[in-house]
């Protein structure tokens, strides 16, 4: 949402103002997929058993982005909100869970501060790496943290292929992070970071536990996949939440393959696909969403760069769009 708010002579009429208001409502939404509530109640899992444990059991959470990656830290995050203590005399404000992300130039500095800053140090930037790591790991059992999502793991591999020394020692600064007594770790990245700790026992030991996103997939005519479930569910929230009245009937499998040739079963492609039918479907003044409007998106460009199709799959043939997944 922008900071300040626009004048109203940027929308043509009070009609059009309207219809962006509704579909802005639609950012809301999370529809909970199988591999979305799986990779929640893994993390709550490591959570849990860390209480109890000798050592935290840290975990990765893997998958492209626009897969929910996000989303999931956050649903965790929202469940876990800071709070000021009183202890041994002094007020506290905890910090029980933050995101951060590792730099694409693996400056030491930039990861160390980020850290002080999301800690409430008020001279994150002041010291020695030395005098840092120290008020990092004292910071963590002050602020009662139990678990930091770090994003970006896959930038560890750009960085060690530009400088294999800055490399390890940014993996070093990670290891430095597990303690006996410190948070849950959650490492957040792309699929290939599956293996990026392979060669390294310590690190692969420490991070047993991967959760994967994958893609939603359609299933087959027999039997519907995930992606129709995530289609028809986020379908009726959209005429919950909204003036359209019906939708296209997402539970069907010649649909859902046609949404997956568009979208490759991207989770942020698909719910953008509907959300930009519904606004359209709005700005013309009707209620009622078509196939043709899913088209209408499609034409825009916006999935160029994602379709598995180099034609409009809500206007292809049968025959022609199952030519186009045996490519």
């Amino acid at each position: 949402m922008l900071p300040f708010l626009p004048s109203d002579s940027i929308f043509e009429s009070q009609a059009e103002q309207n219809a962006y208001r509704e579909v802005s409502e639609l950012d809301r939404i999370v529809v909970a997929h199988p591999a979305l509530s799986e990779a929640v109640l893994g993390i709550k899992r490591c959570i849990k058993a860390s209480v109890a444990s000798r050592s935290p059991e840290c975990c990765m959470l893997l998958g492209d982005g626009g897969m929910g990656k996000t989303t999931i830290a956050q649903l965790i995050m929202n469940n876990m909100p800071s709070a000021t203590i009183v202890e041994n005399d002094c007020e506290i404000d905890t910090v029980p869970a933050f995101y951060m992300s590792l730099p694409s130039e693996g400056k030491l500095s930039s990861l160390t501060e980020e850290m002080l800053t999301r800690l409430n140090d008020v001279y994150p930037s002041a010291g020695t790496a030395g005098s840092q790591s120290k008020r990092i790991n004292t910071l963590l059992k002050r602020c009662k943290t139990t678990i930091v999502f770090i994003d970006e793991l896959h930038n560890l591999s750009l960085i060690r292929k530009k400088d294999e020394l800055a490399g390890q020692r940014v993996s070093n600064w990670l290891k430095d992070l597990f303690n006996a007594e410190g948070p849950v770790i959650c490492l957040v990245g792309t699929n290939d970071c599956k293996t990026i700790f392979d060669h390294d026992t310590q690190m692969s030991r420490r991070y047993k536990s991967k959760f994967i996103l994958a893609p939603l997939l359609p299933g087959t005519s027999e039997e519907p996949g995930n992606l129709q479930r995530f289609l028809h569910t986020l379908s009726k929230e959209i005429v919950k939440r909204t003036s359209i009245k019906a939708t296209p009937n997402f539970t069907s499998y010649n649909l859902a393959l046609r949404v997956f040739a568009a979208t490759q079963g991207n989770i942020d492609y698909a719910s953008t696909l509907l959300k930009v039918a519904a606004r359209h479907v709005l700005l013309a003044g009707r209620d009622v969403m078509t196939v043709p409007d899913l088209a209408s998106v499609w034409d825009t460009g916006i999935f160029s760069a994602q379709s598995v199709t180099v034609h409009n799959p809500f206007t292809m043939t049968e025959r022609a769009l199952a030519t186009a997944f045996r490519g």
